[in-house]
């Protein structure tokens, strides 16, 4: 660590320095986590739901920022979780040595961890409850929005052909209200409750240290996650040994694995200290509340297939697809089908390279809560679909799915707002609000 190196005197510099010897500094010894003990067990996958707590405002910018002026994304995208990790494994380890990056690389840049994008949970009392964006086929009235039995409702509409327009409690007090898309957190709670994100505005300025005054044009704004908010999602990890010894794991007891770390911009500036707890609760319920064979009873009724992420598809030319189209639903579930309804939207997924300074690749995404109804075509063996549709929402669907993207369900409960859901988590004693 360069801030903990010791200061030399000039003779101790001009000797090392000036004369052509290079600096060399080592790790330090810590012999718990020597190289002679990297685990040879490798293989053991675990899983698990990821509760994040974050102790400081968290920025997580989902463009490049206007001037200065610093935009926080309204939660955590994988990628982000998956690259915080990363760093705190390479800051740890001497990825100089062969053994150690080839099990780095294995783990943070081969798929060897998934991770999904973090939603704010909703606390109640001791218990956290995970949320998804609502689909985009959810309708509300424009009027009295939300999902509240004091507001006028929201309705999924990617199982019919044709949706109203306007709503229909107004249009029984004789008002003529549209009905606009949802576009809300809605926590997986018996009740659905809405998810509200929390965000602060912050203003930093830099002082000139020969003048003590602020510098001309130096003054930033940060719109960033509030702290003491609660964030959900899952992981899995192909080889658990390993990840742990990269970490050097934190602690963990019977209420599970817990690690600090560090995510988004100005992470040395007062941002980004978030806590992480690894749950055994099982992480195929998290987003979904309801095992799928409680979703789909019947194959031969409409079916609805929901983005709980952002999903980057493409067809064989590699053409982004910009909605579901047939050929690509006929693709994926391996039978025949007929589209019913598509709500759909796309936005460009942008990043920068600071190795290599240059920008990534641009992609398009078909953006989380993206729905299309349809229904089967013809005789199909409905253990065998079944069997696809729970292989499709354990793995995903399209590209960079470790970094959280193409997580789906089908016939979420949302749609029935079915109160029989299994998603609640009871936070261990070190995350609860009266212990903190």
């Amino acid at each position: 660590d360069l801030h903990s190196f010791p200061t030399r005197r000039s003779s101790d510099l001009r000797l090392r320095w000036l004369d052509g010897d290079e600096l060399k500094i080592s790790l330090p010894a810590d012999g718990a986590f020597a190289k002679e003990n990297l685990p040879v067990d490798t293989g053991r996958k675990r899983s698990f739901t990821l509760v994040l707590l974050a102790e400081e405002p968290v920025i997580i910018a989902g463009k490049a920022e206007a001037g200065n002026s610093f935009q926080s994304n309204d939660y955590i995208p994988g990628s982000t979780l998956l690259g915080a990790l990363a760093w705190k494994a390479a800051r740890k380890n001497d990825l100089a040595d062969k053994e150690i990056y080839e099990r780095f690389c294995e783990l943070f840049l081969r798929g060897g961890v998934r991770v999904s994008p973090l939603y704010k949970a909703k606390l109640v009392g001791n218990h956290v409850y995970p949320a998804i964006p609502s689909p985009l086929d959810f309708l509300t009235c424009k009027l009295k929005p939300g999902l509240e039995m004091h507001e006028h409702g929201a309705k999924g509409y990617a199982f019919v052909a044709d949706e109203p327009k306007e709503c229909a409690e107004c249009r029984s007090e004789r008002r003529v209200t549209p009905l606009v898309p949802l576009n809300r957190y809605v926590s997986l709670h018996p009740k659905y409750l809405l998810t509200e994100v929390n965000s602060v505005e912050e203003m930093h300025i830099a002082i000139d240290p020969r003048t003590g005054k602020a510098r001309s044009g130096d003054l930033y704004s940060y719109s960033a996650l509030a702290a003491g908010q609660y964030f959900i999602g899952t992981i899995e990890i192909e080889d658990w040994h390993t990840f742990t010894w990269l970490l050097r794991k934190e602690g963990e007891n019977r209420e599970g694995v817990s690690l600090e770390i560090r995510i988004g911009k100005a992470a040395g500036r007062g941002y980004g200290l978030t806590k992480v707890w690894l749950s055994e609760k099982e992480p195929a319920l998290t987003f979904h509340g309801q095992p799928l064979e409680k979703r789909v009873k019947d194959i031969s009724e409409s079916i609805v297939m929901t983005l709980l992420s952002d999903a980057i598809l493409t067809d064989v030319w590699g053409r982004f697809y910009g909605t579901f189209k047939q050929e690509f639903l006929e693709e994926i579930l391996g039978v025949k089908v007929k589209v019913i309804n598509v709500y759909a939207r796309t936005r460009s997924i942008d990043g920068f390279n600071s190795h290599l300074g240059l920008p990534r690749w641009r992609e398009i995404a078909i953006v989380a809560g993206s729905s299309v109804g349809f229904k089967i075509k013809g005789s199909v063996d409905p253990t065998e679909f079944v069997n696809r549709l729970q292989e499709l929402e354990r793995k995903g669907i399209g590209f960079r799915r470790a970094e959280g993207f193409g997580k789906l369900a089908f016939n979420h409960p949302i749609y029935q707002q079915d109160e029989n859901l299994d998603a609640r988590l009871n936070l261990p004693s070190f995350l609860c609000p009266e212990k903190r």
